[in-house]
């Protein structure tokens, strides 16, 4: 039994909540929430550990969010990072929109407990394994909610809820798309399982194309 040194994460996902007018651009609340993270935390590498993801990202979605905007949010120093005025301007804002996003999914979250509908997808073994508990618990806390679920491939789950036919789905991550909030579920560990005396197999065993477990696999063979 051969273990993969790669780790990946199931996220649920909802589609993102996108304030443009304000400052006649496209800025993701996903964004904000990163904005936040850093700033409170004071660095990058806090920041990544706290929101759960890879310190390159949180970087890369700094400097888009400080492209978007055409202004520098940050003083980088040996210290850590600090606000700049435009900084701390948009931290303003940014705990108002968030909040403003509570608020909406609240709203919309009474709508659904008096008997409104929940389209749900979910990868097979999320469905097998996971699923029931939290289902469990979705129909007890939403008595009067229609609860659809449906299974299928990470790749065509995230076309469904990018074409609105499901609300959010369970997939294999990380996910990154711009239309997309993304919020991790899971951990779990892949284990690949070959003859003892195999280097690399001859012959995988796999789903078809768009599956995650077939994608981690080839990825770790290559």
């Amino acid at each position: 039994m051969r273990r993969l040194a790669y780790h990946y994460k199931r996220f649920i996902m909802i589609q993102s909540f996108c304030i443009s007018d304000a400052w006649r651009c496209r800025v993701e609340v996903s964004s904000l929430r990163i904005f936040l993270s850093v700033a409170e935390t004071g660095g990058i590498s806090a920041a990544a550990g706290k929101l759960h993801y890879v310190q390159s990202n949180v970087t890369a979605r700094i400097k888009k969010l400080e492209e978007e905007l055409g202004a520098a949010l940050f003083v980088r120093q040996s210290r850590g990072m600090s606000l700049t005025a435009a900084g701390r301007v948009l931290k303003d804002y940014a705990e108002r929109i968030l909040r403003l996003e509570l608020q909406a999914s609240d709203a919309v979250r009474g709508t659904i407990k008096d008997g409104g509908s929940v389209r749900l997808g979910s990868m097979e073994t999320t469905m097998a394994i996971r699923l029931p508990a939290i289902l469990k618990t979705l129909h007890n806390d939403l008595p009067a909610a229609q609860i659809s679920v449906s299974t299928g491939r990470t790749e065509g789950l995230i076309r469904d809820v990018l074409e609105h036919r499901l609300d959010c789905a369970y997939v294999g991550g990380p996910v990154e798309h711009p239309d997309l909030e993304s919020e991790i579920a899971f951990e779990e560990e892949l284990v690949l399982v070959t003859a003892r005396q195999a280097v690399t197999p001859n012959v995988l065993l796999v789903f078809r194309t768009g599956c995650v477990y077939r994608a981690r696999a080839e990825q770790w063979l290559r």
